[in-house]
């Protein structure tokens, strides 16, 4: 993300974050990156930057929102795998859910999801968040 939000492309990262990036301290990791994400997102430009995404060129904005439902839905995945509740926000589903119709309705973005399954018309706005994005909730 950093690398992406400096103005880098995905084929100048290469295989830069390929194998293991956290060695014997995944805390530490995890917190210097963190803080990495917050200082670039900080930035008063951030926003509006382009960002070279596999989709194609997006605002950093657009970026931004797209991390945070790709955060969402994996630790809604990681919820389901380790059987802890995985209810969502319903907030943040509703916030999400644009992007989620747009992934779904997209062959750019489609390529990184399932494709939507039946249920993207259910009354429950988190089976149809899932369902647009190729999971069973």
């Amino acid at each position: 993300m950093v690398a992406l939000f400096s103005g880098r492309t995905i084929s100048e990262v290469g295989d830069e974050f390929e194998g293991d990036l956290v060695g014997n301290d995944p805390a530490g990791v995890y917190t210097r990156t963190a803080n990495e994400v917050k200082a670039i997102l900080s930035e008063p430009d951030a926003m509006s930057r382009t960002c070279q995404i596999s989709s194609g060129p997006v605002t950093g904005a657009d970026y931004a929102k797209e991390l945070f439902l790709d955060t969402l839905i994996h630790g809604w995945d990681i919820a389901v795998g380790s059987k802890q509740d995985a209810t969502l926000d319903d907030y943040l589903i509703k916030m999400c859910m644009p992007l989620g119709q747009a992934i779904a309705d997209s062959d750019g973005y489609g390529s990184g999801f399932k494709s939507a399954i039946s249920g993207a018309t259910s009354a429950n706005p988190q089976t149809q968040l899932l369902a647009l994005l190729g999971r069973d909730g």
